[in-house]
């Protein structure tokens, strides 16, 4: 999670710069930069692309962090092959899926004309931005050429349902294969029961957080970021809805940390400065010490 947070202030920065602004409309969805970058063509188009890679890095660096979990809890043999500088190794996944993200929004969701008036009216109706002024990027499945006969726009289908779907599915897969597996190897009886009774209560406890952290980023990253991608298939649009997936992805970092804190109990005694509690026979064994 050190590195999750790390690069969590990168990507903080790239929000910054960019200041999202997402908006669904019949077959397609717009992504545009709102900051002081948003008429800078060039660079805002770089930046909005950019956007799209460092959430496709912040997804795959989490389930890196499942698979990892994994690793150390399931397959304790294959992690001296993470020692050392051998942990880098898990930061290949990451940079390759991001860098493929990046370069399918570049070279398909870029504007084109038709693109810039098929949602002109809406965003300047409800954000009071004019399309041929800004930088943004946009998915658009379907649209009516000059004859009004409806195109399939190819290269869209691609970007959106064949590579940036297939990335969130491998993701969300990982997560949840190896934080079950995780969960049944920690949970298993014969492990359990060589246990102390307070190493049984944390493993408890690590069961439950587990679960959270699990939960957490499949409701409010996937999820969202998903419907955002299929629905305009089907004509659907999500309205405001449409911009929750960046300020999901901004707050995981801080969020996750928050669900360890309080599900942890010798953390939360700390952060609400509870006295932990001693156990009679340590008492004894104090006593008997100075005793002597």
């Amino acid at each position: 999670m050190l590195a999750y947070a790390l690069y969590s202030m990168f990507y903080s920065f790239v929000e910054i710069l960019t200041q999202p602004i997402t908006h669904t409309k019949g077959s397609g969805f717009i992504l545009y930069v709102d900051s002081f970058l948003k008429y800078e063509f060039e660079i805002g188009v770089i930046l909005a692309v950019l956007f799209c890679g460092s959430f496709a890095f912040c997804i795959s660096l989490l389930a890196v962090h499942f698979l990892y979990r994994y690793i150390v809890i399931c397959k304790p043999n294959n992690a001296q092959d993470l020692e050392g500088n051998k942990i880098f190794k898990l930061f290949i996944p990451p940079v390759v899926l991001s860098t493929i993200w990046f370069l399918a929004s570049f070279i398909c969701l870029t504007p084109s004309e038709y693109k810039t008036e098929y949602m002109r009216d809406q965003v300047m109706q409800l954000y009071n931005d004019d399309t041929r002024l800004l930088a943004y990027i946009e998915v658009l499945y379907f649209f009516e050429d000059e004859n009004g006969k409806k195109t399939i726009n190819i290269g869209d289908w691609i970007a959106g349902l064949g590579i940036c779907v297939q990335i969130m599915s491998l993701c969300l897969f990982t997560i949840i294969y190896c934080g079950f597996k995780t969960y049944q190897k920690m949970n298993n009886s014969e492990l359990t029961s060589s246990m102390s009774k307070n190493t049984r209560n944390l493993n408890r406890q690590l069961f439950r957080t587990l679960i959270i952290q699990t939960l957490f980023p499949v409701c409010t990253m996937f999820i969202p970021v998903g419907l955002l991608i299929v629905l305009p298939v089907f004509s659907i649009e999500l309205g405001s809805f449409s911009n929750a997936p960046s300020m999901y992805a901004g707050m995981y970092p801080a969020i996750d940390a928050i669900i360890v804190i309080l599900m942890i109990n010798d953390f939360r005694n700390v952060l609400f400065c509870r006295k932990r509690k001693v156990v009679r026979g340590q008492l004894s064994t104090i006593g008997s010490n100075n005793d002597s």
